[in-house]
């Protein structure tokens, strides 16, 4: 069997006919918590499309998770309409990133982790600066000044060597052809060697 697979640890079957009987008491408390309309699109997984202000105010469509299937392809088959995207994954492991490297292999689109897991032992500060250097690589503006604002930054004293820009290159010698004449029968190398020009390759 070729496709991956895992045991998950988890205390319910989510999304199966066993969450059922909590779904109308999740309504009703639902129905108490004020939603409003996202500042920040997002794609749903219940749908696979873009959320909607009266979705994510319908206390109904939040109980849906629980029982639906997570529709994950298809939301990521929406975000690959722009092929300028570039996939991160916030948070906890990399299982997600994986996933999106897999649908991804014919647009090139690129998917990184901010975080490792316990299939990539690298640490996490490593992690977090590998998946910055890959937004970078890929053409992501980074807001540096916030990223050291922690820091004390130093000046530092530049090499006392003078980059001077001077030209070392030796040219060739122009009446080499006429002056360096072999004669014939004699060696080629014995010929040319009395009459080398000397170079100077002092400055």
């Amino acid at each position: 069997n070729s496709v991956a697979s895992r045991l998950l640890q988890t205390s319910h079957a989510f999304h199966s006919a066993m969450i059922e009987p909590i779904l109308p008491k999740f309504v009703k408390l639902f129905e108490q918590v004020s939603l409003n309309a996202p500042t920040i699109p997002y794609v749903s997984s219940l749908t696979g499309k873009w959320i909607t202000d009266s979705e994510a105010k319908d206390p109904q469509y939040w109980a849906r998770h629980f029982r639906e299937t997570v529709l994950f392809a298809a939301g990521v088959k929406e975000l690959q309409q722009d092929e300028n995207d570039i996939f991160l994954e916030v948070g906890a492991g990399q299982t997600l990133s994986r996933l999106v490297r897999q649908m991804c292999k014919k647009s090139g689109q690129e998917a990184f982790a901010t975080l490792g897991d316990e299939c990539s032992p690298e640490a996490d500060q490593n992690a977090i600066l590998t998946a910055l250097g890959n937004l970078w690589i890929n053409g992501v503006e980074v807001d540096w000044t916030r990223y050291y604002r922690h820091e004390k930054r130093l000046r530092v004293s530049l090499p006392t060597y003078p980059f001077e820009r001077k030209r070392y290159w030796i040219d060739p010698v122009s009446d080499w052809t006429t002056t360096n004449s072999v004669r014939p029968g004699s060696s080629p190398m014995t010929s040319v060697s009395d009459s080398q020009p000397e170079i100077d390759v002092t400055n």
